[in-house]
C-alpha cells in the first residue's frame, strides 16, 4: 500500500498537484476541470465529496478506481475500511453515529502499475453535475 492522499481536509485542488495521483491518473488536471469552478475546487474536500454519498460523485469515482481505503473514526475508535464497502447504498453510507471520515489514508496499487481513464457526461462540459461518471483501470503498457 501506498500512502498518497491522508487527511479529511485534502482539497480537489491539492489532489490535482499529488505527483503520487498522477502516476496513475496522468490526465488528472483535464478531468479535474470539469469539476465545479476553481474556488470551489480550492475549498472542497474529497472527503467531503465522499461523505455526501453521491452516485455521481466526481472524487468518489476517481477514489473507487484506485481502490482506496478510507479512515473513520468516532471518539475512541478508529478503522480502515475499502472505499466501496463505505458505500451502502444510495446516500447511505457504514458510519456509525458521531463518526467521521478522516480520510482518504491508503490508495492500495495493483502489482503492475496501471493508468486509470476517467469520463464525465453531463449536459454543459464545465461546472456541470455528471449525468455519468466512469473510470477503466488498465495496465500501463496498454
Amino acid at each position: 500500500m501506498e500512502d498518497v492522499l491522508s487527511g479529511a481536509a485534502v482539497t480537489i485542488s491539492e489532489a490535482e498537484e499529488a505527483d503520487a495521483l498522477k502516476q496513475f491518473i496522468p490526465d488528472i488536471s483535464s478531468y479535474i476541470r470539469l469539476i465545479a469552478s476553481e474556488p470551489v475546487r480550492n475549498m472542497a474536500t474529497i472527503a467531503g465529496n465522499i461523505v455526501n454519498a453521491s452516485p455521481i460523485g466526481d472524487m468518489s469515482i476517481m477514489m473507487l478506481a484506485l481502490n482506496a481505503d478510507v479512515t473513520i473514526e468516532r471518539p475512541g475508535v478508529s478503522r480502515t475500511i475499502p472505499l466501496r464497502k463505505l458505500f451502502l447504498g444510495y446516500k447511505k453510507l457504514d458510519l456509525s453515529h458521531r463518526a467521521s471520515s478522516s480520510g482518504m489514508s491508503h490508495l492500495n496499487t495493483t502489482p503492475e502499475p496501471a493508468v486509470i481513464q476517467l469520463e464525465k457526461v453531463s449536459r454543459r462540459t464545465h461546472l456541470d453535475i455528471a449525468s455519468v461518471n466512469s473510470a477503466d483501470t488498465s495496465p500501463r503498457d496498454r
